[in-house]
């Protein structure tokens, strides 16, 4: 009986650690519509300075009644783009850093089609990798773009992400359904044994156990 309690207990731990690394989603449902650089759970959107109008905008005019947010104008200051350039700057609030991210992003009204689309991952002021994507379709027309990033294999995650276009034409662009898992120290000692789980593993690794738990109980009813 000791030797369930013992599995049973590991079985439940190994559950929950694959919970906590599921990704987390963002749709702005949450905010209303005219919310301006929303701060949301642990992660905060922007663009340039405030006091400038630069601000990110919440809005729902291109699928009403489905939040997204709308980018605002970079100021050229610190690690943003350049003046002018449709940008979104997404910055964790807590102490734990991005493992991996994904955008529904969508082209608005002035970004015209054939528009790259950037996504660059700092950590501080230190860049630790970056994506883009070439869109070719206005959000209003239903194209949603996936833009993914992973940062699981870095050496610290990211906790700023900058997402601009660089054509610099006075042009917006709008992202929704923002998800993310929290980065976890990869072990690289000599005792690790190898990468750690991917969360799926773990998942099913607690299934297991706690099957083989019940299992051996109705065996010795």
């Amino acid at each position: 009986m000791k030797h369930l309690k013992s599995a049973l207990s590991v079985a439940v731990g190994v559950l929950f650690l694959a919970a906590s690394a599921q990704a987390a989603v963002i749709n702005f449902s949450s905010v209303s519509k005219g919310a301006t650089d929303p701060t949301i759970g642990p992660v905060s959107f922007s663009a340039g300075a405030p006091a400038a109008f630069n601000d990110t905008y919440v809005d729902d005019s291109s699928n009403p009644g489905n939040n997204y947010l709308l980018s605002g104008y970079a100021d050229g200051t610190g690690i943003s783009p350049n003046t002018g350039d449709a940008f979104i700057g997404v910055t964790r609030t807590d102490a734990t850093n991005f493992g991996s991210v994904q955008f529904n992003i969508g082209l608005i009204n002035f970004l015209p089609p054939g528009s790259t689309l950037n996504l660059a991952a700092y950590n501080g002021s230190t860049f630790i990798s970056s994506t883009s994507l070439l869109a070719t379709d206005y959000i209003s027309n239903g194209s949603w773009y996936t833009l993914t990033l992973d940062l699981s294999g870095t050496a610290s995650g990211a906790d700023k992400l900058f997402i601009f276009d660089s054509t610099d034409t006075g042009d917006i662009f709008a992202i929704d359904n923002f998800s993310y898992t929290n980065y976890v120290q990869q072990c690289t000692g000599p005792n690790c044994g190898g990468n750690v789980p991917e969360p799926s593993a773990l998942l099913l690794l607690g299934l297991g156990l706690m099957g083989m738990v019940f299992a051996s109980r109705r065996k010795s009813v």
